[in-house]
């Protein structure tokens, strides 16, 4: 069995392997086409390289050591694996070696913790390595803050600008600094009160998680003249008892503003609802169509009756 690799070198079989870096780095230096122009000088560099090339990978070299220069048993497709760079001028040979003309400089060759080719193929033993998998971040817990709306605004719909204060990181990714921000809020007619709106991640940045999500949560700003119920709205009416008992023409108030006119001829029980169809809020997925308008009656009983009065009434009121 051959052991012709070690003898290009001149190194023993038992050499270190920085014994055999530093041969090859002497040896390749010196026969270089570049710097030795002699005949046999590219010969003599081909043949200290294609060593190299095995004995610089521990690998190769164990598999050299067990079967020779056979390049049936030494597995010739895997020397590929070893990339080699020839070039036409001294100055780009040396500098592969470390970056420098000098091609003994221990700074930048120390640089490495070896020589290049080595590095490159250590490299690329440690990326076959499966590298640990990174926790992914977690989500801050989300911000919540309730937005009030008028009936109005569910009638027709409306634009809410909200401004938020919130930590922004800067291009460190490591600081943040205060920054005020506009979240556009389009309220669609006849949305409902707990309707959610989802700013997604626009919360407080900061490096070890991911940003909150900012939701808005719509709630019936309170009206003084109506109640919403779904779809519908509730309004409250208060007859006088003549009204009660003698029938009532009413001009009732509407979310538009406009007076809607009702008349009742029948006796008004306290508590009697009378339904008003069309004037509530529209339905949420038919905005075509809208609810209705429930009007309560109270009546309003006189706090004193003369007796006069009270004689009347009782020569006209059924027993």
């Amino acid at each position: 069995m051959g052991k012709k690799f070690y003898d290009v070198l001149e190194v023993p079989e038992d050499a270190t392997d920085e014994d055999i870096r530093k041969a090859y780095k002497k040896m390749a230096l010196k026969y270089h086409p570049d710097k030795n122009k002699s005949p046999e000088a590219e010969t003599k560099f081909k043949a200290v390289s294609e060593a190299y090339e095995t004995l610089g990978d521990k690998n190769k070299r164990c598999r050299y050591d067990k079967v020779g220069d056979n390049p049936v048993q030494f597995d010739k497709p895997h020397r590929q694996d070893f990339p080699f760079f020839f070039t036409n001028s001294a100055p780009g040979f040396f500098n592969f070696f470390g970056g420098t003309p000098d091609p003994f400089s221990t700074t930048h060759f120390n640089e490495f913790g070896s020589n290049p080719f080595h590095r490159s193929n250590s490299a690329r033993c440690h990326s076959s390595r499966p590298k640990p998998r990174k926790q992914p971040l977690k989500q801050d817990p989300p911000v919540i803050h309730d937005l009030y709306v008028s009936l109005e605004d569910v009638l027709i719909g409306c634009t809410k600008k909200m401004k938020i204060e919130r930590n922004v990181l800067n291009p460190d990714r490591v600081t943040t600094r205060r920054e005020n921000k506009i979240l556009t809020i389009s309220v669609k007619p006849g949305w409902k009160a707990g309707t959610k709106i989802t700013f997604k991640e626009e919360g407080d940045q900061n490096p070890n998680s991911i940003p909150s999500d900012i939701i808005f949560i719509i709630k019936d700003k309170t009206h003084e003249l109506f109640e919403r119920d779904g779809s519908d709205i509730k309004y409250n009416c208060t007859v006088s008892l003549k009204q009660a008992l003698c029938g009532a023409s009413l001009m009732l108030p509407s979310l538009t503003g406009e007076s809607i006119p009702i008349s009742i001829n029948d006796i008004i029980h306290p508590g009697m609802e009378y339904t008003i169809s069309g004037q509530g809020l529209p339905f949420p997925k038919d905005n075509g169509r809208r609810g209705n308008m429930v009007v309560t009656f109270q009546v309003m009983f006189p706090d004193v009756v003369p007796d006069e009065i009270k004689s009347t009434l009782m020569d006209c009121l059924p027993s």
